[in-house]
């Protein structure tokens, strides 16, 4: 993300992935998002921001946004490109030949669904330690450190907190027999003997 805030302009572009905006409103300083070849320009509002490699999604949460799939330089949107409203999710082609926004409303399991990567949870299937390790890794410290490769390949799943190392750590203990040394600096897990 690239963020560009000026005396008269308020700018971030979205170079990869998604992100939720909960924007002040400031009529002399818009807030501007630019997503490939999209501008969405917000005015007090709250929505997320999705930049696939075909597709841009837009969802307000709150307020309202305008959506512009003109091409990036083109300039922000001048409040003719569609207006977006709290509860709906536009959905723009990108690229060469960008599309005129398609906008449907947004069910509340559509909305949690798609505000779900904010979420502090975990969730694994069938998932290698190694693989849940290294997203617990992602999320917080101190660090596991597997010492033991076959455990590494141990199979588990759930649903857990991220910020709850804690508890995570107690699981294998208790529930998996997996030997915990906690150092200062990170916390090792063994296979049991």
């Amino acid at each position: 993300m690239v963020v560009v805030f000026s005396a008269t302009e308020r700018r971030v572009a979205l170079v990869r992935g998604e992100a939720f905006f909960t924007v002040a409103r400031q009529p002399n300083r818009p807030f501007i998002v630019q997503a490939g070849n999209v501008s969405i320009r917000a005015v007090g509002t709250a929505f997320n921001v999705r930049l696939a490699s075909d597709v841009v999604e837009v969802l307000v949460t709150e307020g309202k946004v305008h959506v512009d799939p003109a091409a990036p330089g083109q300039g922000a949107p001048d409040g003719s490109s569609p207006l977006i409203v709290a509860g709906q999710r536009a959905i723009i082609g990108h690229g060469g030949n960008p599309l005129r926004p398609v906008v449907v409303e947004a069910t509340a399991a559509q909305v949690a669904t798609s505000l779900a990567w904010q979420s502090k949870r975990l969730e694994f299937v069938d998932t290698p330690l190694s693989l849940v390790v290294a997203e617990f890794n992602r999320h917080g410290s101190p660090p596991l450190v597997i010492a033991d490769r076959e455990l590494g390949d141990m199979r588990m799943g759930g649903s857990f907190r991220a910020d709850n190392l804690d508890a995570f750590v107690r699981l294998l203990e208790n529930g998996f027999g997996v030997r915990v040394e906690h150092h200062a600096d990170r916390v090792v897990l063994h296979r049991a003997r």
